[in-house]
């Protein structure tokens, strides 16, 4: 369609942090997809992860991508810590009263790249007559609101599984799936089992739709083997806790200091907040035969000839893209 049509779609996918997972990633395939059957989607993203998908390769810029201007922004996330390592009682209040304020300098920071995201939203849905949007992460909990308003009819990806994010804290308010829920037309769940956990999370406070729609959108053309065979072991994902990276390595340390497999290379594929602590570890304990690659462009090129894949994901794993 052209933009003259009334009937165009977008796809709204955001995160702040700096960094991506699976969700994210489907989303922008699939988006690369639609662009070549030239479908009648938008893609609504923020600067720094279209930056991170453009400089893995996983995104090309398209004129069908509108991309909010987030970069210079300190969007990291409000950590609560731990109030109770305090020796004191002073400290424990004093130690509150930060956290107290540092959530509500957080939420008013959020506001305000808010406010400055509503004025670009709200321009680009008239401009190209968008009259359905699907929102992933916070691209849902940022739009939900305007879309209603603007009379957008709203559907919200649900893919969490390892935290539900159902804050209530209104300091949390731009982080939190809790309002979103209530407020979409439709939610499309990526697993059954997900349909359940929010369910008990949430009730009858879901109020919209609810489908599910098993997917990964990966490409598998270039997913087989090739022989012969390499003696590497592949871990593949983001380096978060949820993905027990750190598991990995100090397996690897086990077998390696009871001198087993001492000629196999084990793989880390993948970035995320545990990098520094992997490889902090790994000097520490000098292990040579760790490679980490960071965001591969070109999985496949390793897995291909890998002999072994290690998936150690909390909970569940479906539909793990790296399987």
């Amino acid at each position: 369609m052209t933009n003259g049509d009334k009937h165009n779609r977008a796809l709204c996918v955001l995160n702040f942090s700096g960094r991506y997972g699976g969700a994210e990633k489907r989303y922008v395939t699939l988006f690369n997809r639609l662009m070549k059957k030239e479908a009648d989607y938008y893609l609504i993203i923020n600067r720094r992860l279209f930056n991170l998908f453009v400089d893995n390769t996983l995104l090309k810029p398209h004129k069908r991508i509108l991309v909010f201007d987030d970069v210079g922004e300190n969007v990291s996330h409000h950590k609560s810590g731990n109030a109770g390592s305090f020796s004191s009682e002073a400290s424990r209040k004093r130690s509150k009263l930060r956290l107290f304020l540092g959530g509500w300098k957080y939420f008013f920071r959020m506001l305000i790249l808010w406010l400055r995201f509503l004025f670009f939203f709200k321009r680009n849905t008239r401009r190209y007559h968008i009259s359905m949007l699907y929102g992933v992460w916070q691209g849902g909990i940022w739009t939900w609101m305007l879309c209603k308003w603007l009379g957008i009819y709203f559907v919200y990806s649900v893919n969490a599984s390892d935290e539900l994010m159902v804050y209530t804290d209104i300091r949390k308010f731009f982080d939190s799936q809790y309002w979103v829920l209530q407020h979409a037309d439709a939610l499309d769940f990526l697993s059954p089992s997900l349909v359940d956990c929010y369910y008990n999370a949430m009730g009858n406070k879901m109020k919209g739709k609810m489908h599910v729609t098993p997917n990964s959108f990966i490409n598998y053309t270039n997913y087989y083997p090739a022989l012969p065979k390499k003696p590497w072991v592949v871990f593949l994902g983001r380096l978060e806790q949820l993905k027990n990276p750190m598991l990995f390595v100090e397996a690897v340390n086990f077998l390696l200091k009871e001198n087993i497999h001492q000629e196999v290379t084990f793989y880390v594929m993948g970035t995320g907040s545990k990098m520094s602590r992997l490889r902090q570890y790994i000097s520490d304990q000098k292990l040579e035969n760790i490679v980490f690659t960071g965001m591969h462009s070109k999985p496949w090129e390793i897995l291909q000839q890998s002999s072994v894949f290690v998936s150690l994901q909390s909970l569940e794993n479906y539909p793990s893209q790296s399987l």
